[in-house]
């Protein structure tokens, strides 16, 4: 299931994973504001926790982790949350965190953190140049059961994009660097980037004619949403984001913003809405570990060649004599052509389509059977 940002839905994806062993990951980026003095920041971080345990998540990266400067570290935010979910699941999560600098008239320590549900077999961390404070990127290489990843976590500056661009590039290198010594493919970039999805920030990290590119997981199966994250009384930029690299076994089942519910007048969770991404592991024929009894009444497999000249070709399988409607989506979300809007018998089936009469850009292909609906990314470039 792709176009889906209704927590109500979850339950579908859910089945799979209780019944057949799980074969995707739940990955959440949040900046939860810190101990910023005035925001009620016990009670902030208390409920941030019991939402966590609902959602269960298999890894966090966290921003604005504080501590009190003159204390033990026992207020930790971050330790705060991994000791909470060890507690309540019954099994030990792996916290890591790096301090960047001193917060709110320095006050406090600031960290980014990782959690996990699953063991971490390395870590580390690159210093990144300075804006108005230090930042830095940290990252965690964690066996899941769906293999090895690496999963990286960053805040960038907040007052300069010539600096944000230069931390970006220190960013991607790293990522590079790691995964060139490491071996693992699998790679997954999560923060708060400052930056929105038109900067050249963003537009660094995403763009298609580089060999190694990224995903924004929310925008993948929500062509057309903003995704805003700030502020969270009332949403008007997107600055937070889950990637994932063009080069990883990774695509993304579903995306949506969490931590979005007021607590009370003038009080929220953070002044950051999180975002939530559910990434399954692909290979080049299909899904893998997935069970034809899921939920889903189809599989539609990665398109090839993508990116594309004129021509793409496309596998999908239906496991009932289903009407399938296949169509292009452009960035806006509004439909530019119906490729196939016939009933398939079972099977596995296999949609030739030519792009001759079409602009170069980002496009979505997409697939509907039975009101389900999923995206796949496709870029035309003649």
């Amino acid at each position: 299931m792709r176009v889906c940002i209704k927590k109500s839905l979850i339950i579908i994806l859910m089945i799979p994973i209780i019944l057949f062993g799980q074969d995707s990951l739940k990955i959440i980026t949040y900046n939860i504001e810190g101990m910023k003095p005035g925001t009620n920041s016990g009670l902030r971080t208390s409920l941030i926790i019991s939402e966590l345990k609902n959602i269960d998540p298999d890894i966090i990266a966290i921003q604005e982790i504080n501590e009190d400067i003159n204390g033990d570290g026992s207020d930790n935010q971050g330790l705060r949350i991994k000791n909470a979910l060890s507690e309540h699941f019954g099994t030990e999560y792996y916290y890591y965190q790096q301090q960047t600098h001193l917060s709110w008239d320095n006050q406090f320590k600031e960290f980014i953190g990782i959690i996990s549900k699953y063991p971490v077999n390395d870590q580390g961390y690159f210093q990144l140049v300075t804006g108005v404070f230090p930042r830095k990127v940290i990252w965690n290489q964690i066996t899941t059961p769906i293999g090895d990843i690496n999963i990286f976590n960053t805040h960038l500056s907040f007052n300069s994009a010539a600096v944000r661009l230069e931390q970006v590039e220190q960013v991607e290198n790293y990522i590079q660097t790691i995964s060139t010594g490491n071996g693992i493919i699998n790679n997954v970039l999560c923060g708060d980037f400052n930056a929105l999805p038109i900067s050249p920030v963003i537009e660094y990290l995403t763009n298609p004619s580089s060999e190694i590119y990224y995903y924004s997981s929310f925008k993948e199966v929500n062509p057309g949403l903003t995704g805003n994250t700030v502020p969270s009384n009332g949403p008007t930029a997107k600055i937070d984001y889950v990637f994932y690299t063009n080069d990883s076994h990774f695509d993304v089942d579903t995306s949506y913003l969490i931590m979005e519910e007021p607590l009370g007048e003038n009080l929220y969770y953070s002044d950051h809405l999180g975002i939530l991404s559910i990434l399954k592991y692909e290979d080049n024929t299909g899904i893998y570990n997935l069970s034809q009894s899921y939920t889903k009444p189809f599989l539609l497999y990665s398109n090839y060649p993508n990116p594309c000249t004129n021509f793409t070709s496309v596998d999908y399988e239906v496991f009932d004599n289903k009407h399938v409607k296949i169509s292009l989506i452009n960035q806006g979300g509004i439909e530019v052509a119906i490729l196939l809007n016939e009933v398939k018998e079972p099977g596995k089936h296999k949609l030739d389509i030519n792009f001759d009469s079409f602009k170069d850009n980002l496009y979505f292909l997409r697939i509907e059977v039975d009101s389900i609906i999923e995206t796949r990314k496709l870029v035309i470039s003649h």
